[in-house]
This record gives structure tokens, sequence and C-alpha cells, in this order.
């Protein structure tokens, strides 16, 4: 009777333990991924109103202030009618209360985050060394700046826009 509480003990133990170490190793990957997505939005930079970010930009302050833009505002409407990012990211202004600089540079981080954590999920399926994982994830974040192959596009765009927010997703 001892002899089988201390085997059931044992093996609660073994689980909880097992559990930890899982949860550890969660932790440890979202800590690395982090870190990856930081030093990817270090090297690209962050460059508000550039390229077509004046259009979303102005888009987002439109539907927070309709009164700001009394006179030709179709410009900006006409790009932006078949998205709902503009009006997600004014919501998310109204509701946390952010200045639209501050949120559209969260948001560019958030989407390189999530971008830095598909590729190591990626990497978690094709490799089984955990170094492999991040190592390809890191390997896509120094490559965000560069064009893809003989186009104007980029793996992560350097201003905020839809695309940005829309990439983790998949196509």
């Amino acid at each position: 009777m001892i002899s089988l509480m201390k085997e059931e003990a044992a093996e609660s133990q073994a689980r909880a333990a097992s559990i930890w170490q899982r949860a550890s190793r969660r932790w440890r990957a979202v800590f690395a991924c982090a870190l990856v997505a930081i030093c990817a939005f270090a090297v690209m930079g962050y460059h508000p109103g550039c390229e077509d970010d004046g259009v979303y930009l102005s888009a987002i302050q439109s539907d927070l202030n309709p009164l700001l833009y009394p006179h030709d505002f179709a410009f900006f409407r006409l790009q932006v009618q078949a998205t709902i990012f503009d009006k997600f990211i004014a919501g998310f202004v109204r509701w946390t209360g952010t200045p639209v600089g501050w949120s559209a540079l969260l948001w560019q981080f958030v989407s390189i985050a999530a971008i830095i954590f598909v590729c190591w999920s990626i990497g978690r399926l094709l490799f089984s060394e955990t170094s492999a994982h991040l190592a390809g994830a890191a390997f896509v974040g120094a490559m965000f700046t560069l064009p893809v192959a003989g186009t104007a596009l980029y793996i992560a765009w350097i201003a905020f826009q839809y695309t940005s927010v829309s990439q983790p997703a998949g196509p």
C-alpha cells in the first residue's frame, strides 16, 4: 500500500516536472522570438508616413475625426474602401486612447513579431534541432528589407500598412 502511494507520488511529480519543462521551453521560445523581432525591427527601422503609409494614416485619422479632411478625402477613401484596416486601427486607437503614431508603431512591431513567430513555427515542423527553428526565423528577419526577386516588394514593409498586419496570416 505504501509502495503504491510512493509510486503514484513519483508519477505525479514526473508529470508535473514534464509540464514545467514544456512550459519553460515555450517561454524560452517566446522570449527568443521576441528578441529576434526586436532585432529585426531595429534593423528595418520605422518610417512613418513614407510610401503608402501616408494614405493609410490619413484614412485612420479621418475615421477618428472626419473634420480633419473636409475636401479631397475621396483620394484616400478610394484606396482603403476594400479593407477594414483603417477602421480596425481607428477602433484600437479609440479603445486604448493611444495616439495614432504610437498605435501604428505598436502594430508594426506586432506584425513583425507575428511573422517571426510563424517562421519559427514552420522551422519547428521542418527541423528537429531547436537551434534551427530560431535560425530560420532570424534569417527571414534579417531579410525583411530586401526586395523579393526583381520586384519592389519587401517581405515586411518598412511602413505600417494593411499588408504588415495581414502578412503573417498567409496569402
